[in-house]
Formats: C-alpha cells, sequence, structure tokens
C-alpha cells in the first residue's frame, strides 16, 4: 500500500503563544480528516504528519517530526491554502487592515517555512499560479484562457457583484462570503452567484522525488467541504488525478455555505458542484 505524509501548517499568530508553536495547533484538520477517508478508500495509508513550523530564516529552516521521509512512490498531502504570496501581501501593507493580528500579521495570514520541501512544491504549483494568497488566488494565463473557454453551468460574465455588507474582523468586504474566490480567480471578472471555488492540483513523482497534492478551499469552511466532495461525490475524480503521469489542477465551483453549526457534514453531499481542469 502506498503511504501519504501531511503537510501540516500552523495556526496564526494570535493563536498561539509567545510564537511557541505548539504542534497540535495546526491547520485544516478537519478537512485532513476527511480527505484522509478518501486516500484510504483509493490505497493510501497515512504514514506521519510532516510539522511545517513557520520560520523566517530561511537557513535554519526545516521540517520536523518524521523518522523517516516520503519515499518515491509515496504522496506528501497539503489541505491547507499553500501561502505563496502571503509574504509579499504583507509587504503591500495587508497587516495594516482591519482584522489583522496583534503581532502585525494579518489574521487570515498563513505562516511560511521557507523549508525546502515547501520551495519544491511552490514551484511546481507556480506554472498554474500567478498569485495565491487569502485575498486572491489568480490563474495562470495559459490555464485561465483554457478555463474559461469551457461553458460552466452556474458561471455567469459580465453581471454586477452582489452587494455585501461588512463583517466584524474582516477587512476584505467581498471575501467575506466567499464570492471573491469566484470573482478575483478569472482575471478580475464579477459574477451575481455566491458561489466559491475548491482547488486539486497534483504533481506525479518524477526523479526520485515523491508525488504532490494539495486540495484546499478559499477558507477553512471551503476547505471542509471540498474534501468532503473529493471523499463522496467527486471521488472518481480524485481517483483519475492520483492515477496521471503528469501534473493535473482541477477547479471545482460550488455554492457558498452560510451553515455555522450543522449537525454534521451530511449535507454537503447534496451541494451542487462543477468541475473543470485547466491545462498547461
Amino acid at each position: 500500500m502506498k503511504r501519504f505524509y501531511w503537510l501540516c501548517y500552523y495556526a496564526p499568530d494570535y493563536e498561539l503563544r509567545a510564537k511557541a508553536y505548539p504542534f497540535h495547533k495546526v491547520r485544516d484538520a478537519f478537512a485532513m480528516v476527511e480527505l484522509s477517508a478518501a486516500l484510504d478508500s483509493l490505497g493510501y495509508s497515512y504514514a506521519e504528519a510532516l510539522m511545517n513550523y513557520p520560520s523566517e530564516d530561511h537557513a535554519e529552516a526545516k521540517v520536523e517530526g518524521t523518522a523517516s521521509s516520503p519515499g518515491e512512490d509515496d504522496l506528501v498531502v497539503l489541505t491547507t491554502r499553500p501561502p505563496i504570496n502571503d509574504e509579499d501581501e504583507e509587504a503591500r501593507g495587508s497587516g495594516d487592515c482591519e482584522g489583522s493580528s496583534p503581532k502585525g500579521r494579518g489574521v487570515r495570514t498563513v505562516n511560511r517555512s521557507h523549508t525546502p520541501l515547501e520551495e519544491d512544491l511552490f514551484s511546481a504549483l507556480k506554472p498554474f499560479l500567478v498569485w495565491c494568497s487569502r485575498s486572491q488566488v489568480k490563474l495562470s494565463p495559459v490555464a485561465s484562457r483554457h478555463l474559461q473557454s469551457l461553458a460552466w453551468k452556474k458561471w455567469q460574465r459580465g453581471k454586477s457583484p452582489v452587494e455585501i455588507g461588512p463583517k466584524p474582523t474582516r477587512w476584505n468586504v467581498e471575501f467575506s462570503l466567499n464570492v471573491g474566490a469566484a470573482v478575483r480567480a478569472f482575471d478580475m471578472e464579477t459574477s451575481d452567484l455566491k458561489t466559491t471555488l475548491g482547488y486539486l492540483w497534483y504533481s506525479a513523482p518524477a526523479n526520485a522525488r515523491h508525488g504532490l497534492l494539495a486540495a484546499w478551499g478559499m477558507g477553512g469552511r471551503e476547505s471542509v467541504i471540498w474534501a468532503r466532495i473529493l471523499r463522496t461525490t467527486c471521488r472518481e475524480l480524485l481517483r483519475n488525478v492520483l492515477g496521471s503521469s503528469g501534473d493535473r489542477f482541477v477547479i471545482a465551483e460550488f455554492p457558498a455555505v452560510d451553515l455555522w453549526r450543522p449537525a454534521g457534514l451530511e449535507f454537503v453531499d447534496n451541494v451542487a458542484v462543477e468541475a473543470v481542469e485547466g491545462c498547461l
């Protein structure tokens, strides 16, 4: 049986104590539970967590917490949005906006580790994404052009954006209902549909390197919902992606969900979803 390793990202600074990074305070564990069940059904067994502690010292950066390293037949899995441009966004002054943490970082910023593993993952993703931060995920021109040529039933171009009132502690009003995920993914074209996006990316093992898999949404709830979708209604999609010999990049559109305290995740099984693939 093949193995998979979970690449953990850590909770924001304001949830931690003096940047000690308690090992249990990781992001998107719920999404990982759902995705783990899907991977198990496809022949992958859980191996270890890769403790991807934040680091601003590139020379000292390393992944901790494993007695063994992923092999060529193994898979490194990420369920958190890859923070490729979070530091760039902070440099633009996002940390000064309403909703930033007392320590100066944006509340929704994902702190990078700058490890070789993280750099390898980001380098493999960059042909598909030219920007990936909390406020914006922008596709590469080639991937975007391919997706825009497809007819999405629920996608409507040329409409005025939905009027959304501001929410406390959220400086990005457009993203407060996750409309921004759909709006910004396609070169800022607007839609009046309250939808969000899930991203699925796979890079097959090559040149003695393990496989890489990332599945994330534009927020914590959306990542859980998308992982559940991949476990249930889109499991064959996940199977096909993992069976590829090269890179695959899939975007799925589904309604933004306003439920805050559901009794379980069964409601996700009735969520309409439409997936399309970006090709290079």
